[in-house]
């Protein structure tokens, strides 16, 4: 509605009977959106779903870390340093990240400069709110550090622990890679920001750079010193290639480096958990990696490679071109079992970027419009996609890898053409991992023909027939129903751009599905993609173009390794370096008919949430003996948790934000305010039968009364900043008044008191409720040491 539209129509209802019912029938309603935008028949604003990819990564990244910052700072010890609102250590990365959600900002529509002062605050406030976050775990580790037998493992730590927030894409960490595992020992801390009870916990496997070949002893240490050495495992090291910044020429063999891979978890809820390394056997070094035979998980044929994950899903790769072929599906829904059994294929390839200095098209509504920072637009309006063949097939060395391990199988690939190889791909088939994981790195997008171009992964399964239709999500929320070339609101007589116009925005997962399977791929950042083919799903994960837009940036979008020099007068700001080479991870998820969103909620979230690692090293046994060794781990707790140990929420309920809004002494003693905000993971026909039923949750049961007693629950409005009973009292009524909802915690209700009946809520498909909770420290619980809590968890 236009602003005039919106007065015209309050002031009519305003001259009739005020009553809802006559309002109401003067308005419509819209349950769709307004993707795809264009201002012009060639000007489709879905460019910028992806322009700045990298930076779009680094702001979901952060937003990430902060939401489990605030929830360790819930272990802070404020009485030690009073912080006000603005000088928490948390703050900076608050202030910066709520910059970042500026139009011109996450958008990747600001310039260069602008954007690389975006990136100075948020790693400006990540440095430090990690430096606070590590104090706490390290605080929380060694709770008694006066314990003289603590000391040498404690003060190693405290020297050496680093965040590491690349183990589980990169495998870069700079404390793994420098520890002397002839002297030391390598601790491996995790912590997890879920608070879930799920039948099967999602799992991450890392690769931890070491600096010497060798077989090491990977064991979870357990609660109590060296009591449990649960999950203690031998691994050997191996050659994990380290792929090198894409340039116009390659080696025969990449650089590669030791690393030592695991799967982390189950994990505690809310919490802590530590693993450690240590060098068994060292061995010579070798270049060549671990042979391709048959394991327990993969299966070597003579024109295939099969592997599976454990959990029923068997992928098969092409053994000569490395490429992904099929996809076996056995798995159990509710009591239904299924066999899902797709031909499925990946492929990277490129649209060139329209520029009006030479490129045309015969079409009376051209106006010379450029593809750039907002917009897309392909050089013809229907250009098929140029699809990048495997680099083996240029006879690049090397250029297809099957590398096995003892968690599964990874498979690296290359892709260009002209003797130039610009994207590689690793794709992963991890035990107990759900999806298979795609990890790409593009660039530098070569522009030597003078065309700019929008690099897209394409994905492939031609027995799926979804009929034009594909579903993107809002916000990581509700999932948006899409037809190519059709609007719900209005009629679409001619579709000028049938790819820009077919694009949309993916902040989570899109899917396609028919009655048959469905294929899911969820991402790691936001972007945008389409189905602009029957059985595919295809997402951008680079552009560089050479014009700008002119829609305000007055600069193309072409991000190179040195920025850009400064703006007159003071330079001429031209590009310095050569483009940059961006990486990312893609998850793809098969299952049933009518199902994709079913399989996008169940790991969404978690991918969101990612686990916080922590790497440092100490001296090992062979330093000081076995029993220096068991002295100092003896006070180590390497296993902790926020709240409890056992997570009470249900498994269709996600906790988004547990933050400690501010501390003060009162007539009981120590209180606090609380800001918890839970989110119902599903939609209404996600998963009918069970995930998608309303829940319940007890607030109080949540927090642990022997920790945290709740005084009030006050109900507010979703930024947290208006109690709901007050928002809906003075709300405009747009439509005829929705009677209250049937449960124990109505909407907006404010309780008093310790009755765990009141502070009992119901959560509703893809509701999001925030709650100011009022607690007290119980007298018993401020007499207990942290030991003692960690052990009533």
């Amino acid at each position: 509605y236009t602003l005039r539209k919106y007065h015209k129509t309050k002031k009519a209802a305003l001259q009739k009977d005020k009553s809802p019912s006559s309002s109401s029938s003067l308005w419509t309603t819209k349950t769709d959106d307004f993707f795809p935008y264009s201002d012009r028949p060639h000007g489709f604003w879905s460019g910028y779903f992806t322009s700045r990819t990298a930076f779009k990564r680094f702001e979901r990244v952060s937003s990430g870390f902060l939401q489990a910052a605030r929830q360790l700072d819930l272990l802070f010890d404020n009485s030690q340093t009073a912080y006000t609102a603005e000088t928490h250590p948390l703050y900076e990365l608050e202030d910066a990240l709520g910059v970042v959600q500026h139009h011109d900002a996450v958008s990747g529509t600001g310039k260069q400069h602008v954007a690389d002062d975006y990136s100075k605050r948020l790693q400006s406030g990540v440095d430090r709110a990690t430096h606070h976050v590590l104090g706490i775990v390290l605080d929380q580790m060694f709770p008694d550090d006066q314990n003289q037998t603590s000391i040498p493992l404690q003060d190693s730590l405290r020297d050496t622990l680093q965040y590491c927030p690349l183990l589980l894409n990169e495998s870069r960490c700079e404390a793994a890679a420098n520890t002397d595992f002839d002297v030391s020992d390598l601790y491996v801390v995790v912590y997890s920001p879920t608070y879930q009870q799920k039948a099967q916990s999602c799992s991450w496997a890392i690769r931890v750079p070491v600096s010497r070949a060798g077989s090491y002893k990977v064991e979870r240490l357990g609660d109590i010193g060296l009591n449990a050495g649960i999950n203690a495992a031998s691994v050997r090291a191996r050659r994990i290639p380290r792929r090198p910044d894409l340039t116009t020429e390659h080696k025969s063999r990449f650089e590669s480096f030791w690393g030592v891979e695991f799967i982390v978890g189950p994990f505690v809820a809310l919490g802590v958990c530590t693993y450690r390394l240590s060098l068994e056997t060292p061995v010579s070094e070798t270049s060549e990696g671990p042979a391709l035979q048959s394991t327990q998980l993969v299966d070597v044929l003579e024109e295939t490679v099969k592997v599976t994950n454990g959990r029923g899903m068997i992928v098969t790769f092409d053994r000569r071109t490395g490429r992904l072929a099929r996809v076996l599906d056995q798995y159990s829904q509710h009591e239904d079992s299924f066999r899902i059994d797709l031909e499925l294929a990946i492929e990277y390839g490129y649209y060139t970027s329209y520029n009006n200095n030479s490129d045309s098209i015969t079409d009376d509504d051209d106006d010379g419009q450029n593809s750039g920072a907002y917009i897309f637009r392909p050089t013809v309006p229907n250009q098929t996609l140029h699809t990048l063949p495997p680099c083996v097939a240029t006879n690049e060395a090397d250029a297809v890898q099957f590398i096995p391990s003892e968690i599964g199988l990874e498979v690296h690939t290359a892709y260009g053409e002209c003797g130039k190889c610009w994207i590689r791909q690793i794709v992963r088939v991890v035990k107990d991992q759900p999806w298979i994981e795609v990890e790409y790195k593009v660039g530098p997008i070569p522009i030597d023909d003078g065309h700019g171009k929008e690099v897209v992964a394409r994905f492939s399964t031609p027995s799926l027939q979804n009929q034009g239709v594909f579903y993107t999500d809002s916000n990581a929320r509700a999932f948006m129903k899409r037809i190519r070339d059709y609007r719900p609101s209005w009629n679409l007589t001619k579709s000028y751009e049938p790819i820009a116009g077919n694009y949309y925005p993916i902040n989570a997962a899109i899917y396609i599905e028919d009655s048959n399977a469905s294929v899911t791929l969820l991402t790691d950042r936001a972007r945008g993609g389409g189905s602009i083919l029957d059985g595919t799903v295809e997402v951008k994960i680079q552009r560089r173009t050479l014009v700008d837009d002119h829609r305000g940036v007055d600069e193309p979008l072409n991000e190179t390794t040195g920025g850009m020099a400064p703006y007159p007068p003071y330079g001429d700001a031209n590009r310095i370096g050569g483009g940059v080479t961006v990486s990312g991870v893609l998850r793809l998820m098969v299952g049933g008919g009518s199902s994709g969103a079913r399989l996008a909620r169940s790991v969404m979230d978690d991918i969101f949430a990612q686990p916080l690692i922590f790497v440092g090293s100490a001296p090992s046994s062979s330093s000081g003996g076995i029993n220096a060794k068991e002295r100092n781990l003896s006070d180590l707790r390497p296993s902790f948790s926020v709240l409890s140990a056992t997570p009470k929420l249900p498994p269709n309920v996600f906790l988004v934000t547990l933050k400690r809004l501010y501390e003060f002494e009162s007539d009981s003693g120590t209180s606090s305010l609380l800001l918890i905000r839970l989110a119902h993971q599903y939609g209404h026909m996600d998963d009918v039968d069970v995930m998608s039923k309303p829940v319940q949750v007890n607030l109080q049961v949540l927090l642990d009364p022997d920790i945290h007693r709740v005084v009030s629950v006050t109900e507010k409005t979703l930024s947290g900043n208006q109690n709901w009973t007050s928002f809906v009292e003075t709300k405009y009524n747009w439509t005829e008044p929705v009677p209250p909802e049937e449960e124990p915690f109505g909407r907006g209700h404010h309780t008093q008191g310790g009755d765990t009946d009141s502070t009992t809520i119901t959560l509703h498909p893809l509701d999001i409720r925030t709650f100011h909770v009022l607690v007290d420290l119980p007298e018993a619980a401020e007499e207990l040491t942290s030991v003692d809590r960690r052990d009533k968890n």
